[in-house]
């Protein structure tokens, strides 16, 4: 990688994180211009009339706020952000998260009643004290002769931009918990130390020469490959993004060691898209932070993508060859654009549900330079068809999880703070949706949370909010 080339992309993410708090403070909305229309549906305001069994799907279920001194690493901070979540076989849900924007320690936290209260895990290694991005979390489950076997991974990126060395991705794995009719299921109680691959550091066999990888976002997607008769097999292909807009996968398989013990094994990382595509897509918009969804066949994938420069709608492209080859990229719809999404079925109903930093644009400023705003934290609900429509595929509804408060706002309005987003996201068996965020939930003058980015959970099922707001009820599957 070219040290001037670094350089610039360095700069230019400095003037887009300016760009994205000087949004956040209000100066980049015009109230005066009329927005685009979009379905949404909100839940950032409890009506007084609300139904008692639909009232909670308003409630911001608080995870964790910032408001001690947490390590040695982070003496004042009141940040907290990016979390992703996992459900375990049991039931529980664990949620990981950082204690900064893109620095610091990772934490983690367990519910055991679907969302609603959360306690830290504790006793976690001393290297989750020096993480550099936001943690991504997985559950594996494998198959054929490795069937009845589990594992958590839990990811984290070093693109070099914090207080400590390290590039390429570090990886942990937890095989804690028990055994029940023959399946093992993970619990996540421990964990070990973090792996670091390909830096020029890493160890004999992941070594990448002159810090070749600043991986950013890692893995923003893990996913469960199959074989060439659409059997499921024990590879996953982990998806990540560098400084100059490169996205990379990665196959995770496991060795066993002269002792019967696994080891992790990750691909040298390689470009997912072919090099025309790179300039014309990659490189222009800057295409980042991909979520992989199956499609319900199973026989295609579809990768999503955030555009980091905000001047088009997001994209997506696809593969029916389990990712070693890739359909040109098309927008989607703007009821589909923002950052970092993240995509789940609803088992009841079948429709897909996708949450995700919402980005858009009034009208008259489509896709101009430094003109969108944000509506924050929103979850689209449509179906796998949409993806294939692009542009036209604008799926059922919006709703808006929750107002994240831009500067000294008191009450939730169409513009928000859009340092929010990066979403876990888990549906159960019986289509409750827990999905968690960071943001500024509370007005500016909130005595408990004011000023604070904390981190919160929402809570809710598809047929809950359709009744709520007067629509026709999804049929069950």
């Amino acid at each position: 990688m070219k040290k001037k080339l670094l350089f610039t992309t360095v700069v230019a993410l400095a003037v887009t994180t300016t760009m994205l708090f000087t949004a956040c403070s209000g100066s980049k909305y015009d109230a005066s211009l009329p927005s685009y229309n979009m379905n949404v549906l909100d839940l950032s305001s409890m009506p007084s009339d609300v139904d008692p069994n639909h009232a909670y799907m308003f409630q911001n279920n608080v995870v964790d706020s910032p408001t001690y001194k947490v390590t040695a690493h982070n003496k004042k901070q009141y940040y907290l952000g990016h979390p992703d979540n996992v459900l375990l076989d049991n039931g529980d849900i664990l949620t990981a998260y950082p204690i900064g924007h893109g620095k610091g320690t990772t934490l983690l936290a367990r519910s055991k009643d679907d969302g609603v209260t959360w306690n830290k895990i504790t006793g976690l290694p001393e290297t989750f004290n020096s993480t550099e991005e936001t943690p991504t979390i997985y559950k594996l489950d494998f198959v054929g002769d490795k069937a009845g076997e589990q594992k958590l991974v839990l990811a984290s990126a070093r693109p070099g931009w914090g207080k400590y060395d390290g590039e390429g991705f570090d990886v942990s794995v937890s095989t804690s918990g028990t055994t029940v009719d023959g399946q093992f299921q993970c619990d996540g109680a421990t964990w070990s130390s973090h792996k670091n691959y390909f830096s020029d550091h890493a160890e004999a066999g992941f070594v990448a020469p002159n810090n070749t990888f600043k991986a950013i976002v890692a893995m923003a997607s893990l996913t469960q490959l199959k074989d060439a008769d659409g059997n499921l097999t024990n590879s996953w292909m982990g998806i990540f993004h560098d400084y100059d807009f490169h996205v990379y996968k990665s196959i995770l398989t496991f060795n066993e060691d002269a002792d019967g013990n696994d080891q992790m094994n990750w691909s040298y990382p390689k470009e997912i898209m072919e090099e025309k595509y790179y300039e014309q897509y990659e490189k222009k918009y800057q295409l980042c932070e991909p979520e992989v969804v199956r499609s319900p066949e199973g026989n295609e994938i579809a990768m999503i993508f955030r555009a980091n420069t905000r001047t088009s709608n997001s994209f997506v492209i696809f593969s029916t060859d389990e990712g070693a080859t890739w359909t040109e990229p098309k927008q989607l719809a703007y009821e589909l654009t923002g950052e970092r999404h993240k995509a789940e079925y609803d088992p009841t109903t079948g429709k897909l549900v996708i949450t995700y930093r919402s980005i858009n644009w009034k009208i008259g400023q489509e896709h101009k330079v430094n003109e969108w705003y944000s509506r924050g934290w929103l979850t689209w609900v449509g179906d796998y068809s949409d993806l294939k429509k692009g542009l036209d595929g604008k799926g059922d509804y919006v709703v808006k999880m929750a107002h994240t408060y831009s500067g000294k706002q008191t009450a939730p309005e169409e513009f928000a703070c859009d340092d929010t987003g990066y979403a876990g996201l888990t549906i159960d068996s019986s289509g409750l949706i827990v999905s968690t965020s960071y943001g500024r939930f509370s007005p500016y003058n909130d005595k408990t949370y004011g000023k604070k980015t904390y981190v919160v959970t929402k809570r809710l099922k598809l047929n809950d909010i359709n009744a709520h707001f007067g629509l026709t009820l999804f049929p069950t599957v």
